[in-house]
């Protein structure tokens, strides 16, 4: 196997603006911009041996979002709709989720929710679930932990604020979150564990002749700590 390290660096700007509209209703309107160089090689066949060359490809991808809420009680339901450009592709999104709060306060909640993908491939496109679960620990320590179950790729969560223009599709995504609120003043620190099933396609050759590409799924795990800055 040929394999090549490609990182890249990623530069992003986001913006959120949310508005109580009365009884109980709230709208959030948001949006992302990303610029990238992505890496890449390409084969070059020879007449003695073949190389990989190196090119990029300079990408600056779109994520928009609105989202309507609202809460009755121990109940809150939302629905929001995404329209996202990346790598020069519009893809568009539709989600519903409810979120319960069965002690009658924020100290514990459920969420679950549905998420429909456009799909270039798939006229009738993808469906994304996920579920979630949280718990006050104490005045100031959340636990949270959260389960993604479809074809991940091409698709934003979290109002626009995290978009996945991965190349590989994520199957299966699960991870827990402890945040810790204001350690110093204007403080927050997070501390986060994903765990996901990828799956990579696999282009097989022989004697310079192509012969298929293979599927295969492999495991991803992640740490990801964040800090906070409170003005």
């Amino acid at each position: 196997p040929a394999v090549f390290e490609v990182p890249f660096e990623q530069r992003s700007a986001y913006l959120s603006a949310g508005y109580y509209l009365g009884k109980g209703f709230n709208a959030i309107l948001a949006g992302q911009v990303m610029s990238y160089t992505l890496p890449y090689y390409y084969r070059v066949t020879g007449t003695v041996i073949d190389q990989y060359l190196p090119g990029a490809n300079a990408w600056t991808d779109l994520a928009l979002n609105v989202s309507l809420s609202k809460k009755i009680k121990c109940v809150a339901t939302s629905v929001s709709g995404d329209i996202n450009r990346i790598k020069n592709h519009w893809y568009k999104q539709a989600t519903a989720e409810i979120t319960i709060y069965p002690a009658g306060n924020i100290n514990t909640w459920i969420r679950l929710g549905a998420t429909w993908v456009s799909d270039s491939l798939n006229g009738a496109g993808s469906i994304v679930a996920n579920a979630h679960a949280g718990r006050k620990l104490s005045r100031k320590i959340w636990l949270e932990a959260d389960y993604y179950h479809g074809n991940i790729q091409n698709y934003s969560e979290n109002n626009a604020y995290v978009v996945f223009n991965n190349f590989d599709v994520i199957r299966q995504r699960m991870g827990a979150s402890l945040m810790v609120y204001r350690i110093l003043p204007h403080l927050d620190m997070s501390i986060r564990y994903q765990h996901s099933i990828r799956s990579a396609s696999w282009m097989t050759w022989q004697d310079s002749e192509y012969l298929e590409t293979l599927q295969k799924d492999y495991p991803l795990n992640s740490f990801i700590v964040g800090l906070t800055w409170r003005f």
